[in-house]
């Protein structure tokens, strides 16, 4: 390389100096305004490596990621809409921001903000692509939130990024067998005083600096060869210079240790086995991810947790987190609302059997009392509700203040045994029924102003206030009468609706329940089949379900009409009394309206409130048999080969079993001598003034070998039998890890089964607790018997009463529980076995039933058998040993054990072809 410097030749000591000023701070000046642009360069040369690794490991569709970049969306809470190279300084505490303006009285760095300041910390737009509505408010269903934790959440983003890290590693390994260069310049001028040398001297020197290029061979030779070039100006004496130019290269060649491509290419294999193993896991990510936000079911990274299967109570059932833990919460508290407004009634009825003498005050108490606890229950689920909505939130990426709506789910919908449209029409006649008990008190007389000697009946003097009480009680049949017209536009067809379809769903249910019936006989030694009871599996109670409805239904259409007839001639009677009451004599005036208000208008608020409970009975009858669940029909032998197959982590867990087995040899490698081929040599420049007139005359080369005794190993021993340790510690750990995956299948699988005749129990026990408050609501409609006044309910009318309510509240919840339990153990199967599957938004693709005779076939349809080889195959073909031959009865899994001890060590042991190991092996000399 020729140094420019020669052309100064004639030039004057001054012209040089001032030129070479100007090169070296036109370098400082480039180099200090480059700044953000170099940046931006290398980040984009790095992602640039980084995603097109990524895309290489990317082309299986088994493991084929829709998302690899670690760029957050803009819609992202994470994006950063400033330079990502020269962001501005966050806002700093003011506190700890003196120590970066002075230090130790020490003027600090100035420039800290001359990227701008920003209190930013989240994306300031991301709200505005959140989806709010008018009153802003997050509609949330389980789709819309699997999409927003993908866009939001940090750990999300994480993965993404751990994926990019494990890229670049990659790209530094690649990079190592890269022919690499490097250089350099430098330029000196030096003066010299005379008393320093015995003459003043000017000199200017100009090197070159590390000008080589290296190269590693994936045999383990390495290859140098480099560039010197030195001039020197002298401008003192006889003002002379001289060039002076080296070409050298060196290539070493291990044979022994460090050397081979086994050793050589082991750094680079495992990154690319890693990069390979991370798109795996950031696939498998992605279906947890979602399992997670829907059921609060993740699993983590690795070998080391293979199903996350939640704790499973003894009934088969467990409160779910995730969406649909708060779906299960809220459905709770619209059960707890249902069982209220029960209360409410059941209240104002005994209060009016109280009034009149037919239960004692102790029974209204106890019912007050239960309903103010269940009050108290309701306020305690929904701080709960909001608590966990609050943590859901936060698991999203969310801030917790905004403000979230939770949707239906058509799972939870069929769980509405009552719909919620009931409650407040129930609700409102325990308003109306109280509101007529209080007018009626007040237009009763005072019982203190009633003459003793006089038959009690009272005495009303028609004024203002008892008109305004009529025209009150008139308003409150007019609520009524709207209240009849809803319940026979709305809520009779639709308890009719719910009847029609159980009619149309019953074949469906009969099949299943014979399903059942089938799986239990099969299941004859583990479950006893008497431990079911042959009516909660009864398919003849099912098919006359639907008859007896519809009888119930022809009565209640009955009885509302009735309840028009009554009110329209209440109506009418209060119309007559508004009218005729000013020209009625106090006695006339209370003999008509007791008898056209008094008595009839509460027991017509009373029965009303009855009917409708009734018209919801059936309705909850009704729904209760046509809550479905969706069919899983697979053994666990089954399922765990299909996981062979598809689980990506059980494919990684494999590879790192190989990984392990293959560091042994590695290892081993540094237990051998240092042999190394070394061939080496220079060649310079001839004459002075050419710095590139190279000449073998002055050149020179050299070749030899170099040994290296391995007389001090111990390091290299340790690490030798550290690795064998290792090897066998991952061996043990992979066949635990299969183990793992069997028992959490097998688990999964039973507890499924549990859950499905659990649940046909739980739907029994909701029939029987309908059955319960329907007793109970008869018991309190009975009339007196004739001829007998104030006769008393039995002492534990209440009693009974609250139990029944409190039963079927508990029903509700339990058959609620059970049923998300299943539900959320058949995605999660999914996920386990490794056959979920996910559309462009990371939403699941419901596969619906799970037919195990389908899969089956699948998994023979995949190859010959030894492409699934039993476990013991596996790990002879993973250690590379070759399969025993037949005449071994090692080899026959029949083979009694008492066979198998009495075989010697060798045979027992070793397959053919590998001999058994000495124990009195001595090292090599």
């Amino acid at each position: 390389m020729r140094n420019h410097t020669v052309h100064y030749r004639n030039a004057s000591f001054a012209n040089i100096l001032v030129s070479w000023t100007m090169l070296v701070g036109s370098l400082i000046a480039g180099a200090l305004l480059a700044g953000c642009r170099s940046q931006a360069f290398y980040r984009t040369q790095a992602d640039n490596d980084a995603y097109f690794l990524v895309a290489e490991k990317n082309s299986d569709p088994r493991w084929h990621l829709d998302r690899t970049s670690i760029t957050p969306d803009p819609r992202s809470r994470m994006f950063d809409p400033f330079s990502p190279d020269c962001p501005p300084m966050p806002t700093d505490d003011p506190a700890a921001h003196q120590f970066m303006e002075v230090v130790d009285g020490k003027k600090a760095y100035w420039g800290w903000e001359r990227n701008g300041v920003t209190n930013e910390v989240a994306n300031p737009n991301w709200l505005a692509y959140l989806p709010l509505n008018e009153e802003g408010t997050l509609l949330l269903d389980g789709d819309k939130a699997v999409e927003i934790a993908r866009l939001n959440s940090p750990d999300y983003q994480r993965a993404l990024e751990d994926l990019y890290i494990s890229a670049l590693n990659v790209s530094f390994q690649r990079f190592r067998f890269d022919a690499q260069f490097f250089g350099g310049y430098e330029t000196f001028f030096t003066a010299t005083g005379p008393a320093r040398a015995g003459s003043s001297s000017s000199v200017l020197e100009a090197n070159t600096r590390n000008i080589q290029m290296e190269k590693l061979f994936a045999t383990g030779g390495q290859l140098v060869v480099g560039l010197a070039n030195n001039i020197m100006w002298e401008f003192s004496g006889p003002d002379t210079h001289s060039v002076n130019s080296l070409i050298d290269f060196s290539l070493v060649q291990p044979l022994l240790r460090n050397g081979g491509r086994k050793v050589v290419l082991e750094n680079l294999t495992q990154q690319e086995r890693d990069l390979l193993a991370s798109v795996r896991s950031m696939e498998r990510f992605n279906q947890s991810f979602y399992l997670d936000i829907i059921a609060g079911r993740g699993l983590a990274p690795g070998p080391g947790n293979v199903g996350g299967v939640p704790s499973i109570g003894p009934n088969g059932a467990f409160n779910a987190s995730g969406y649909y833990g708060l779906l299960q919460r809220q459905q709770t508290i619209r059960n707890q609302e249902s069982n209220i407004a029960s209360l409410r009634s059941s209240l104002a009825q005994l209060e009016a059997f109280f009034e009149s003498g037919r239960i004692d005050s102790f029974q209204v108490e106890l019912t007050r009392q239960s309903l103010f606890q269940t009050q108290s229950s309701l306020l305690s689920s929904k701080t709960t509700l909001q608590n966990s909505l609050d943590q859901f939130k936060i698991t999203m990426g969310l801030p917790p203040e905004i403000n979230v709506q939770l949707e239906r789910d058509r799972f939870f919908e069929q769980f509405n045994l009552i719909d919620p449209v009931f409650t407040p029409i129930t609700n409102k006649l325990n308003d109306i029924q109280g509101t007529v008990g209080t007018s009626l008190l007040e237009v009763l007389p005072d019982p203190e102003e009633i003459d003793p000697n006089k038959p009690f009946r009272g005495e009303l003097v028609w004024d203002e206030n008892v008109k305004q009480r009529f025209e009150n009680l008139r308003a409150l049949t007019a609520q009524l009468k709207a209240i009849l017209q809803l319940i026979d536009e709305d809520l009779y067809p639709l308890v009719e609706e719910d009847v029609a379809y159980l009619e149309e769903v019953l074949p469906t249910r009969v099949e299943d329940l014979q399903k059942i019936q089938e799986k239990l006989a099969g299941y004859s030694e583990e479950v006893p089949q008497e431990t079911v009871s042959n009516g909660v599996l009864s398919t003849k109670r099912l098919e006359d379900l639907p008859p007896q409805l519809r009888i119930i239904l022809g009565d209640l259409k009955q009885r509302f009409a009735q309840h028009r007839g009554i009110l329209d001639k209440i109506d009418q009677e209060v119309a007559v009394l508004l009218e005729q009451g000013p020209n009625l004599t106090p006695d006339q005036l209370y003999t008509q309206a007791k008898g056209v208000v008094f008595d009839p208008v509460p027991d017509e608020v009373q029965t009303l409130i009855a009917d409708v409970l009734g018209l919801s009975l059936v309705q909850a009858r009704a729904r209760t048999e046509t809550v479905s669940l969706v069919p899983v029909d697979i053994n666990s032998e089954t399922a765990l080969k299909v996981a062979r197959i598809h689980r990506l982590d059980w494919m990684n867990a494999q590879a790192a079993y190989v990984d392990a087995w293959r560091n042994i040899q590695v290892v081993a490698n540094d237990l051998l001598s240092d042999l190394d081929v070394v061939f080496s040599g220079e060649i310079g420049n001839v004459g002075g003034d050419n710095s590139v007139k190279f000449n073998s005359d002055n050149g020179r080369l050299r070749a030899g070998l170099e040994w290296d005794a391995p007389l001090t190993r111990l390091v290299e021993r340790n690490n030798y039998r550290e690795s064998l340790i290792a090897f066998q510690r991952t061996r043990r750990a992979y066949y635990q890890y299969r183990d793992r995956i069997s028992q959490g299948l097998r688990s999964t699988l039973r507890t499924m089964d549990l859950n499905r005749i659990n649940f046909e129990l739980r739907r029994a026990a909701v029939q029987v607790a309908i059955s319960q408050v329907e007793r109970t609501q008869l018991r309190l409609q009975e009339p007196a018997k004739p001829n007998q006044t104030n006769q008393q309910f039995n002492s534990s009318t209440a009693r009974d009463l609250l139990n029944a309510l409190d039963s079927l509240l508990s029903a509700q919840n339990d058959f609620l529980s059970v049923g998300v339990s299943y539900e959320v153990l058949r995605r999660g199967l999914d996920v386990d076995m490794g056959t979920i599957q996910l559309d462009d938004r990371g939403i699941w693709i419901d596969p619906g039933p799970v037919d195990g005779k389908f899969w089956e076939e699948q998994v023979e349809n995949m190859g010959p058998q030894s492409d699934l080889p039993d476990f013991h195959q596996e790990q002879r073909a993973l250690e590379g040993i070759e399969s025993r031959t037949e005449a071994n009865p090692a080899d026959d899994p029949d083979t009694p054990v008492e066979i198998l001890e009495e075989l010697p060590p060798g045979q027992l042991m070793q397959p053919e072809g590998v001999q058994p190991v000495n124990p009195n092996l001595e090292p090599p000399n």
